[in-house]
This record gives C-alpha cells, sequence and structure tokens, in this order.
C-alpha cells in the first residue's frame, strides 16, 4: 500500500534517496531544512488522514472488524528522517472553528435592564418630589422620603439575600440616592439650620459615607457578598467631604492639610474594613488633595525665593507637612512595598525642594550648585545606603540628573557652535576662540560638575539595575568631551584643544583604550581644520598612531581598521602639506596618487587597499577642484590612467588579486575615453576596440591554456564589445563605409567559427550580420510588399502561436491526470 511519507523516495521525483542525502540525486530538491521538515510533516499527516478513511469504508462494509481498525494506529513516522531537521508538532484534524459571537452575553442583558431600571426609579423619585413639595408640607415631606427610602432599602435587603447580585447592586445605588435626597430634603425643610454650601457638602458626604459603608458591610453577610457600587459611593461621599473642607476654608492650606488628612483616616478606615474597591477609590481622592495641599505650599513658597520668607516666615510649611504625610506611608507594613517605596521617594524630593528653593531665585549659577548638591547627596544615599530606605533619594535623583542633563545639553550645544563658527572662518595657528560668555546665566565651567554627575547618576543607576554592560569607555569619553568643550567655551588659544585632544589620544591608544582613543584622535584632527598647520600635525600623530597600531595587530579588526586609517590619513597628510608648501592642486593629487599606489603596493593588506582606493578618491576629486576648468578632463585623464596602472601592477604582482586586473583595466579604458572625449571623437570603435581586442587576447589565452572550453563564454564579451556598438550606429545610418567594414568582419567571424568550429565567431558573426543585411534591404522591402501582407503575416504567426500553446496545456492536463492515477 503506497505512502506519501515515504523517506526512502524523493517526494518530488520518486526517485530513490538515502538518509544521508542532502538533496534527491535526481531532480536537487533539498531534503534537509524547516521547509522540508514541515513538508514531510505535512504527508505524514495525509497518510494519517488516508488511513482512518481506509477505516471508516472498511467499518461500514465489514463490521466485524470495526474495533480492530479503529484501534490500529496511525503509520509511524521513521526513526531517521533525512530532510526534517527540526521537530514538529504533529496536526490536529481539523475542526470547524465557532462563530465570533457579535451580540450580548446571557449575563450582561439582566445588568443592563437592571441598571436602566435603576435609573428610572432615580428620575421618577427627583420628578416626583419636584411636582409635589410644594403641594406638601413638612410632615408630607418626611413620610414621603422616609417611606421611599425604606421600601428601596428593604427590597435591596431581599434580593441581597437571595444572591442577585445585579439587583443587589441596582437597588442598592438607588437607596443610597435616596438618602442623599433625604439629606438634601431635610437641609431644604430647614431642620440643619442655614447651611452654608460648604457645610451641606460635609454632612451630606458624612451621611453617605456612613450609610454606604453599613450597606457595603450589610450586602457582605448575604448571599450577595459584595457591593461594589456602594463603595464607590464611598469614595464619592469623601470626595464630597474634601470639596465641603477645602472650600469652607477658602482654600487655604489649614483647610487644605485638614481634608488631606480626613480622606488618609478614610482610606486607613476602608481597608482596615476590607473594603478594596472603597480603599481604592478614597485612596485617589487623598492623593488629590494631598496634590492640592502641595500646590498650597508651592504656591507660597514661590510668592518670595528667600531664605527668610521660605523658612523664616514658615511658609514652606505646607511643603513640609506634604512631604511628611507621604512619607509616613512608609511606617504602613500592610502596604504593597511598591507604594510605601514611592511615598518615601516623593516625600525625600519634597523635602528636597523645601532646602533648595531659596537658591532658584538667586541666578542660574547658584540655582545650579544648589541643585548639583541636592543630586550629590541624594546619589551618595543611593550609593551607600541599602536599598530599603535609599528609594527615598531615587526621585530626588532623577530630577536632578534631568536638570544636570539639560544643562550639559545647553552648555555643550553652545560649545559646539562656538567650534563650528571658529572652523568655518578659520585663522592663524595662534589664533582663538571668541571671548566668553554666560549661556543662559550659567557660567561655562559648570559643564563639568554637570556630566560628572550625570554619569555618576549612570554608573550608580547601573549598579542598582544588576547591569554589567561596559561602560569605562562611555566615562572615558565623556571625561574628555568635558575637558574639551568647556575649554572651547573660553578664549584660549585653539591648539590648545587640539594638543589636549591628540596627546590624551595617544595616551589611551598606549593604554589599549582603543575607543576612546579614536574618539579623541577624531575630535582633534577635526578641531585642527581651523589651521593648516594644525591640521598636518593632526594628520601626521593619526598617521603614525594608526601605522603603528596596524603594525602591532597585523590580524583582526583593529589591525583592518587602522590599516584603513593608514592610508587615508596619508593620503589627505600628503594633501596638505602640498597646501602648505604651496604647490599647485593637481600636481599634489599627482604625487598622493602615487604615494598612496605605492604603499598599497609595499603593505599588501586588504585594509590598506580600501583606504587607498578612497585616498585616491579624494585626492583625484581635490585635485579636478583645484585645476583649472578647461583642463579638467585632461588632469580626470592622467588621474585614471595612474589608479589603473596601479591596480593593474597590483594585480600582476599578487596572485590572489588576478581579479584586480579588470577594474584597472576598466580605469584605463576610462582614461582613454575621456582623453578621446576631449579632443572631439565622437565615433565609437576608438572607445570600444582597444578593449575588445584586449579581452578577445584574454579569451585566446584562456583557450589556448585549457585546450578547449566554451567560447561563448570566453569570447563573448570580446566580440560583444567590438561588434555591438558599430551595429548601432549601423542601425541608424546603413548607407556608410562602416556597415561595409562590419558586414564584411561580420562574414570573416562565421567563416572562422565554421573552420575552428567555435560557437562564439559563428554566432555573432552571424546575428550581427544577419541585421546588418536586414538593415540595408529595408527601404526596398518595405516597399515591394504591400502593408496587407504583413499584417496578415502576423496574424497567422499569432494564430499558430496560441494554437501550439492551446495544444501543450491540454498535453499538461493530461498529464497531471496520468500522474494523479499513478498515485
Amino acid at each position: 500500500m503506497s505512502r506519501y511519507a515515504d523517506p526512502r523516495r524523493c517526494p518530488d521525483c520518486a526517485a530513490a534517496i538515502t538518509t544521508d542525502d542532502q538533496s534527491c540525486p535526481s531532480c536537487s530538491l533539498p531534503l534537509r531544512g524547516p521547509l522540508a521538515g514541515e513538508l514531510y510533516v505535512t504527508l505524514a499527516h495525509a497518510d494519517q488522514v488516508l488511513t482512518e478513511l481506509r477505516a471508516s469504508v472498511q467499518a461500514s462494509v465489514q463490521a466485524s472488524e470495526q474495533a480492530s481498525v479503529q484501534a490500529s494506529a496511525p503509520l509511524p513516522a521513521p526513526a531517521l528522517v533525512p530532510y526534517a531537521t527540526t521537530k514538529t508538532p504533529g496536526t490536529a484534524p481539523l475542526r470547524p472553528r465557532a462563530p465570533r459571537s457579535t451580540g450580548l452575553s446571557g449575563a450582561s442583558v439582566p445588568q443592563l435592564l437592571l441598571g436602566l431600571g435603576a435609573l428610572c426609579l432615580l428620575v421618577a423619585a427627583l420628578v416626583f418630589l419636584a411636582v409635589t413639595w410644594s403641594v406638601m408640607g413638612v410632615g408630607g415631606r418626611t413620610a414621603t422620603l422616609v417611606v421611599f427610602t425604606a421600601v428601596a432599602g428593604t427590597v435591596t435587603a431581599l434580593v441581597a439575600r437571595k444572591g442577585l447580585r445585579g439587583a443587589t447592586e441596582a437597588l442598592g445605588l438607588v437607596t443610597l440616592g435616596l438618602v442623599g435626597l433625604d439629606v438634601a430634603g431635610a437641609d431644604n425643610s430647614g431642620w440643619f439650620g442655614d447651611l452654608a454650601t460648604p457645610s451641606f457638602l460635609v454632612v451630606l458626604g458624612a451621611v453617605l459615607a456612613v450609610s454606604a459603608t453599613a450597606a457595603c458591610l450589610a450586602v457582605r453577610a448575604t448571599a450577595s457578598r459584595a457591593f461594589t457600587g456602594g463603595e464607590g459611593v464611598i469614595g464619592l461621599a469623601w470626595f464630597l467631604v474634601t470639596l465641603g473642607v477645602m472650600d469652607g476654608s477658602g482654600s487655604s492650606a489649614a483647610g487644605t492639610l485638614l481634608a488631606t488628612l480626613l480622606t488618609a483616616a478614610g482610606t486607613a478606615a476602608a481597608h482596615r474594613l476590607g473594603l478594596l474597591v472603597a480603599t481604592l477609590v478614597v485612596a485617589v481622592v487623598t492623593a488629590l488633595a494631598w496634590l492640592s495641599l502641595l500646590m498650597a505650599g508651592v504656591e507660597a513658597v514661590l510668592e518670595e525665593l528667600t531664605v527668610g520668607h521660605v523658612w523664616g516666615d514658615l511658609a514652606a510649611w505646607p511643603l513640609l507637612a506634604a512631604g511628611l504625610l507621604v512619607t509616613a506611608l512608609a511606617l504602613l507594613p500592610r502596604w504593597p512595598l511598591a507604594v510605601r517605596g514611592a511615598g518615601l521617594s516623593v516625600g525625600g524630593a519634597v523635602l528636597a525642594f523645601v532646602v533648595v528653593c531659596p537658591a532658584l531665585d538667586d541666578g542660574t549659577t547658584p540655582a545650579t550648585l544648589a541643585v548639583l548638591a541636592a543630586l550629590a547627596v541624594a546619589l551618595t544615599v543611593l550609593g551607600l545606603v541599602p536599598l530599603r530606605w535609599s528609594v527615598a533619594a531615587a526621585l530626588t535623583a532623577g530630577l536632578g540628573t534631568v536638570w544636570a542633563a539639560m544643562q550639559t545639553l545647553v552648555l555643550g550645544g553652545s560649545a559646539l557652535d562656538r567650534v563650528t563658527t571658529a572652523l568655518a572662518s578659520g585663522g592663524p595657528l595662534d589664533g582663538r576662540f571668541p571671548a566668553a560668555e554666560a549661556v543662559g546665566g550659567a557660567q561655562p565651567w559648570l559643564l563639568v560638575p554637570d556630566l560628572g554627575l550625570t554619569v555618576v547618576a549612570v554608573l550608580v543607576a547601573r549598579r542598582l539595575l544588576g547591569s554589567t554592560f561596559p561602560v569605562l569607555a562611555g566615562v572615558e569619553v565623556a571625561a574628555l568631551a568635558a575637558a574639551a568643550a568647556t575649554a572651547a567655551l573660553y578664549p584660549v588659544p585653539v591648539w590648545t584643544v587640539v594638543a589636549g585632544l591628540l596627546v590624551a589620544g595617544v595616551l589611551l591608544l598606549v593604554a589599549d583604550d582603543l575607543v576612546p582613543a579614536t574618539v579623541a584622535l577624531a575630535a582633534g584632527t577635526v578641531v585642527a581644520t581651523y589651521a593648516d598647520g594644525l591640521l598636518a600635525v593632526a594628520l601626521a600623530t593619526v598617521l603614525l598612531s594608526s601605522a603603528v597600531l596596524h603594525l602591532r595587530d597585523r590580524d583582526g579588526i583593529v589591525a583592518e581598521v587602522a590599516g584603513l586609517v593608514t592610508a587615508t590619513s596619508l593620503a589627505a597628510s600628503v594633501w596638505v602639506w602640498g597646501d602648505l608648501l604651496d604647490r599647485p592642486g593637481e600636481w599634489v593629487a599627482v604625487v598622493g596618487v602615487v604615494v598612496v599606489a605605492l604603499l598599497a603596493l609595499v603593505r599588501r593588506s586588504a585594509a590598506v587597499e580600501s583606504g587607498a582606493a578612497l585616498g585616491v578618491v579624494g585626492l583625484s576629486l581635490a585635485g579636478l577642484s583645484a585645476a583649472p576648468l578647461d583642463q579638467a578632463s585632461s588632469w580626470l585623464a592622467v588621474y585614471l590612467t595612474l589608479a589603473g596602472a596601479a591596480t593593474c601592477t597590483e594585480a600582476l604582482l599578487r596572485p590572489d588579486r588576478r581579479w584586480l586586473g579588470w577594474a584597472g583595466g576598466l580605469l584605463l579604458a576610462a582614461a582613454s575615453w575621456v582623453r578621446l572625449a576631449d579632443v572631439g571623437v565622437s565615433e565609437p570603435e576608438p572607445y570600444t576596440l582597444p578593449a575588445a581586442l584586449a579581452l578577445l587576447v584574454v579569451g585566446l589565452v584562456a583557450l589556448r591554456r585549457r585546450g578547449g572550453g566554451d567560447t561563448v563564454r570566453l569570447l563573448g564579451p570580446g566580440l560583444g564589445l567590438a561588434l555591438v556598438p558599430s551595429l548601432l550606429w549601423v542601425l541608424d545610418d546603413p548607407a556608410t563605409l562602416r556597415s561595409l567594414l562590419l558586414g564584411l568582419a561580420c562574414l570573416g567571424l562565421v567563416l572562422a567559427g565554421l573552420r575552428l568550429q567555435w560557437t562564439a565567431p559563428l554566432v555573432f558573426g552571424a546575428a550581427v550580420g544577419a541585421a546588418v543585411v536586414l538593415r540595408s534591404a529595408a527601404p526596398y522591402v518595405g516597399d515591394a510588399v504591400p502593408r496587407w501582407a504583413t499584417i496578415g503575416a502576423a496574424g497567422v504567426l499569432l494564430v499558430a502561436l496560441g494554437i501550439t500553446w492551446e495544444q501543450r496545456v491540454r498535453e499538461a492536463r493530461g498529464l497531471l491526470g496520468y500522474v494523479r492515477q499513478l498515485r
């Protein structure tokens, strides 16, 4: 019985395979990899499905064999699958996917109805009271409100005992709403005397808080177990109390503090009673009250940022109170550790602001020093105190780091702007940066402590997070940047900055700190572009350093990069020294190309060759920009010739660089083309025939050495380059001497191909010659042959192609059906 998943047969051509084959010996189908494994699992699943289908047919015919057929296991997979490299789980039988429900669930319908019903009851009660309030007396009003509330409370108790959670939520909210209406009615009837609005809000909130808490505790003892809506009403009640207290005190700091303390007590009470939702809601109200207290303290402090006002007049007491209150969260052992830590951190930041704020109005520099002092203390606490308590300094350290980092960016941006301005204008060897001035009121020397403390903050955070990512190179680069930028902010000589960066780069290179050394040398070279003398010294330093590094580390990426830098810096040095000696730029470029080419020939390294190539390109472009405009093409030909000669020499001297000969030949050909264009040659043959002859010589030599070979591959490029450009000119104007000569050349190639039995000259000669003959005969054929004959011939050709296509499709379908029958 046939199988689809047969490890001894190719799944495509059914040829015999073994477990060691990487691909099919017959059709080259890959037998290993994820796709091959997926194909095998799919075929094995097809075998399993086929087995089950056969079993179902046998069960319907032979009932006695049903048990054995159902007990038969699917075909086992072989022990070694030749083209399955990853374990793929088995494929389960396909089952119809259940349609996604788009309507309301069964549980949401009663909730929706109950919510709408409760809303309707409250609206009806309000409308009824609004209509009858003026008609009824005090007694009638009281009786009506009490009856409504009692009925709602009784029904709520009944449904709660029956465990109807949705009804309990809806009717409980109605009851609490009626309680609020009772309080409003009592106030309207004058039972509370002449209460002001803040006092009424406090009374209303207190009554609702007590009633909702009692309702939640009562429902907890029933089958409904919880009254979530009532817990939300508790939070609303405490919000009303907070508004009343704050509004009654004229939004003073004392009233805000009292409201914060009351809501904090309400939060603690809800937490102690186990009302989770109420605890969260009242905690949010407490946070809002605390923020109001904090804002009141900030407003009081900002009236006059002096020590006498902040500390002497006790203007900061709301801030102190806010800080102590939020810090007190750390003393609650049952609260989550994250909440306690956050409270301790926020409290520490508030207290730090109280200490620092008197200095914030004395100018940018004193304010920065105060913030940096607080940041230093916070970082010390984070670094030395255990994490459980050092979290108190986390927010302070974060805010201080943001201040220091922002000021570092401002001062660094100013230093960069001064450097770019100086480099754009240039100057003498002893030139200086512009006069120093404060940046936004901050002194330039603040850049060092700003950046230093920012780096320390990063290191402390790295230690607290347990990271092992190396940061030494980053610290060294930051130190270099701080020193160089600070110096650039003062009117110091430019050469001092260049010398400092170059010396630091060399020292770091000796210490084998390659990344900061590279940054220092690169920055020094960029700043040295201020004057040619500085640039020459900087390039010489880079050249010597990279050469030593390249010779010291002969292998690896370091040696490769050093070799690349050596070649490019040598090219740049030649150009700079030529400029210093006031030599013509086009001739300096020639000398530079020769020197760099000699370096590439002497030092056989791929990196040096790449650097030499970049140097030659740069020198050539610089030489062209310096050359007179009417001589630019001539100098371009010179540079291309030198580059091509150097490239071909490299290919001849090194057997592993033979392929460079093609690039060198292309460069030499380009040089000749530029020169021909410069003298006004417009015919194609002078451009193409020399290169074509070179290609043909190379192909003939290869044929002779190999004793034969594919002439199309070896001679085709040369023949195509020799014939096709001339053919394009002949197609445009066939009545020329070029057409005759090209036809004779094609005839000679055909005869040579027949004589030597070479395919390339025969094919190229016949094809190009036929094109020449047809183009020469086209005017006469066009006049002799009617247009209808051409159209008719095209129609016959299209019909024949259509018939052939349809026949091939039918044959392919028949073959496919035959193959399916074989399975």
